[in-house]
């Protein structure tokens, strides 16, 4: 038995570097990440696909390197006579979503749904994939579309009928794989009725269904049902479901049970019950021998004391995931990412957003961090905790210490090697503006961070030139007083959105007229608009 479980690890391990399609499709719609020694068979029914495809692991990246449609289409038609021709189409329809295809995938599933010759091939992972690119297919639509309830039903609707096809045939089994699809795309679809309905139909008496009562449910099953209770305000049977997690003996809480539960306390303004399962975390993973709680689940807590301004709490969390990586260096679950990162910038912006907890945390005591900046190297003291400002200074965090706060963070992620992307950008040149009050605006520094930004060649957004044009209205207007600065910053600012095909939001418009720039009459800047927008569409 010892034998046979690592030839099935060293099996699953192979396939897993190997990215073969329906294990990325799997884990993309959902999102969950596999443990490696578990339930390796309950995404690959048949274990000689998998010998078979890793020795031909090269057709995986002939698929990959297809530019259109034609180029898949005429390399499936010279694999029609292998064995494993299914696991080819599968290849095929992932790489035609990836291409946005989604035409020419529902015409090949079509012909091979008819096809008699391909009949007793169909396999579970085919059907799975057809799944989530019918979910690709409705979320690569406009805003305006994809808030369609009548379009989110008839989407809803493929994937039952997919499922259904797949119970009917009497060569397939229903396994966890299609159980987290089927549930994951109901919640992308809003469709959170028809996805508990599926979830209960599960529970209930299935009236002798053989195929129901051998289904056994994994992890991963609970964890995306998890999720759909916590994004329909179902918080009551998210936190009943849970229960009944911590007391079955079949299936244990991963860090993902956690993190999602986190989520969606604090989504719905509970944060004290989110510490708490936090806190439940801890206990439950000590408990078991394990480890401390994934970065996933610190990232879950911070965002959640992030959105309400608290910087210490953050910070704390900050320095925890800072040691555990320490710790466990070669634990890839542990290494910090540019969303730690990002959540802990977050709540320094959101710090002077809340009067209330801003007055409560200028209360508190913060001679901790100063030290822990200090002996990091970005203090100006001597390690001690005693910086400038002893006695009255250390009972308050000024604004100096969030600037060594945001030093720190981004010469952390400069030692790790985490490259910045435009949400940092963006959260930069708030923290640049009038986040720490206008009279702090620092727009030499945000200037410098465009610069930086514009070398490093990132798709720029509307949000991060909205949050740079801040700085400059904000910098002119209360700093260094000049209305004709004021006007060339805005007319330069213009140039460069335009250069970068950043489209004007209405945030910039609504920004523009509220500090009454007029550069240029009424109908020209309409028409500068319009032209900016036509890039979005």
């Amino acid at each position: 038995m010892t034998r046979h479980r690592r030839f099935i690890n060293s099996i699953h391990l192979s396939c897993k570097h190997a990215r073969y399609p329906w294990h990325i499709s799997i884990a993309s719609i959902h999102k969950l990440s596999y443990d490696k020694q578990k339930n390796v068979l309950s995404l690959h029914n048949d274990l000689k696909h998998n010998i078979k495809l890793h020795k031909d692991r090269k057709y995986f990246t002939l698929y990959e390197q297809c530019a259109s449609d034609t180029d898949i289409l005429s390399l499936l038609e010279q694999h029609q006579d292998d064995p494993f021709i299914i696991d080819y189409y599968i290849m095929a329809f992932h790489r035609l979503a990836v291409l946005k295809r989604f035409k020419s995938a529902w015409t090949l599933w079509t012909e091979l749904n008819t096809s008699r010759q391909h009949a007793s091939m169909m396999s579970v992972q085919l059907y799975t994939t057809m799944m989530w690119l019918s979910v690709q297919h409705f979320l690569s639509q406009p805003d305006k579309l994809r808030n369609d309830k009548l379009r989110q039903k008839k989407t809803c609707d493929k994937i039952f009928s997919l499922l259904s096809a797949l119970r009917h045939n009497s060569s397939l089994q229903l396994d966890s794989s299609v159980v987290c699809t089927v549930i994951s795309s109901c919640t992308k679809l809003h469709q959170y009725g028809r996805g508990e309905g599926f979830w209960k139909s599960l529970h209930a008496d299935n009236n002798g269904d053989a195929a129901l009562q051998s289904l056994q449910l994994s992890i991963h099953c609970y964890n995306v049902m998890l999720d759909l209770y916590s994004k329909s305000d179902q918080m009551s049977e998210a936190y009943e479901l849970y229960e009944q997690l911590r007391v079955m003996q079949h299936v244990e809480c991963n860090h993902i049970t956690f993190s999602t539960l986190i989520n969606g306390c604090h989504k719905h303004g509970d944060i004290r019950t989110a510490q708490q399962i936090f806190d439940d975390a801890k206990k439950y993973f000590a408990e078991r021998g394990q480890r401390a709680p994934s970065l996933e689940v610190y990232c879950a807590l911070m965002n959640g004391y992030a959105s309400r301004g608290d910087v210490m709490q953050c910070w704390q969390l900050l320095v925890e995931c800072l040691q555990h990586f320490e710790t466990y260096k070669s634990m890839s679950e542990y290494r910090p990412n540019v969303m730690l990162f990002s959540l802990m910038l977050k709540s320094l912006a959101r710090l002077h957003n809340n009067e209330k907890l801003r007055q409560k945390t200028k209360r508190a005591r913060f001679g901790h961090v100063r030290k822990f900046l200090e002996i990091n190297g970005n203090g100006d003291g001597d390690g001690s905790g005693k910086g400038k400002g002893e006695g009255e200074g250390d009972t308050q965090l000024s604004v100096q210490d969030c600037w060594k706060m945001i030093k720190y963070v981004l010469l952390k992620m400069k030692e790790l090697d985490i490259a910045r992307n435009i949400v940092i950008y963006g959260l930069l040149f708030h923290l640049c503006g009038d986040a720490f009050g206008a009279e702090h605006c620092n727009f030499k520094v945000a200037k410098s961070f465009y610069e930086q930004m514009v070398e490093e060649e990132h798709e720029i957004s509307s949000l991060c030139m909205h949050n740079f044009l801040r700085v400059g209205l904000c910098h002119f207007e209360m700093v260094e007083k000049d209305e004709s600065q004021k006007q060339a910053f805005v007319e330069w600012l213009l140039t460069e959105m335009k250069k970068h095909n950043v489209p004007i939001s209405s945030q910039t418009r609504e920004t523009l007229k509220f500090h009454k720039i007029d550069i240029i009459d009424h109908k020209q800047y309409s028409k500068l608009v319009d032209e900016y927008n036509q890039n979005e569409n």
